[in-house]
């Protein structure tokens, strides 16, 4: 089953940290600051119904759909992320594509992107500033397109095996969650995007069964799901070291696709077709915060937090 799973996370907007400039990471959560405690929207991707849909942080109420199936040349949808200027870019596994969306109403504005010699079957999107960063799992590549859909740069091309999902880390480098490959030491890459170096893996298949999404704590450690071994395990990114499953399968966690640190600080994992929601600290369930079928999930592979004024304007609807 290795090699089997398609999976990835996408981001919320970009935010620089205090002394690093070569590469901000992600959020404030992963540099280290308080949770964040405002109402948030989550967003979920699903491959097979072709649509995004939203809800609302603490009861999980559907706030309906972002993109409808019938919005652009939409085709399998594995990501979505938003550029500093508002706009939602949505990566199209099955054409290859980057189609650009407005960021409040979802209404379709352009293909921006799309050449499958250069990225085929992308998995994931983030930006790093204006940069946009996109995983291919059949291209095996980390590509680098510009604001005007230049490719900047290709990383790890053909090294980067059956990629799932990226972050960038709070050092500023990507940490890139792959298959299992006899070859090489881990399932976790850890390359620097600058230089288009590969620094090294970690993530044994003593220590991992399948590293399908990943993301760093409020606690500044990685947390890695593992699809196979049903369980949520935690490394410290600086020494590369296992440090201990946070979430394990005797909590009736089950094929554990995609996860993220949301609103109040807790955990939500993207379960088979469940959303489930953990305490970030202790690991402790705290219950289905979206549960698939009565959302009409068929094939969900992606789940994004949105928060600030347009993730209120959308709850005040």
């Amino acid at each position: 089953m290795r090699g089997a799973f398609v999976s990835m996370l996408t981001c919320v907007a970009v935010t620089g940290c205090i002394g690093q400039t070569a590469a901000p990471c992600e959020n404030a959560r992963a540099c280290g600051a308080q949770p964040v405690t405002e109402p948030g929207v989550l967003l979920v991707t699903d491959r097979t119904t072709h649509e995004i849909t939203r809800w609302a942080s603490g009861s999980g109420a559907s706030i309906g759909a972002f993109v409808g199936a019938d919005a652009g040349p939409l085709d399998k949808p594995t990501g979505v992320a938003f550029r500093g200027d508002g706009e939602a870019f949505v990566v199209n596994f099955g054409r290859g594509q980057v189609l650009a969306y407005d960021g409040l109403s979802g209404r379709f504005q352009r293909v921006f992107f799309s050449d499958t010699g250069w990225l085929e079957e992308p998995v994931a999107i983030r930006f790093r500033n204006d940069d946009m960063f996109l995983l291919g799992n059949d291209t095996r590549n980390l590509l680098v397109v510009d604001s005007q859909g230049q490719v900047g740069a290709d990383i790890g091309r053909r090294v980067i095996r059956y990629a799932h999902d990226f972050r960038f880390g709070p050092d500023g480098l990507v940490y890139i969650a792959t298959s299992w490959d006899p070859h090489r030491a881990g399932m976790i890459q850890v390359w620097d995007a600058d230089t288009g170096t590969l620094l090294g893996s970690f993530g044994s298949a003593d220590e991992l069964d399948e590293a399908t999404g990943l993301t760093f704590g409020p606690d500044g450690l990685l947390y890695v799901s593992d699809v196979i071994g049903n369980r949520v395990v935690r490394f410290d990114p600086t020494t590369w070291q296992r440090l201990d499953t946070f979430v394990g399968p005797e909590t009736g966690l089950g094929e554990p696709y995609a996860l993220d640190f949301g609103a109040g600080g807790d955990l939500y994992v993207l379960a088979g077709r469940d959303v489930l929601r953990f305490d970030g600290v202790t690991g402790e369930p705290r219950g289905v915060f979206v549960r698939g079928d009565a959302a009409g999930f068929v094939y969900p592979r992606a789940l994004v937090w949105r928060y600030g004024g347009v993730a209120a304007r959308w709850l005040d609807r």
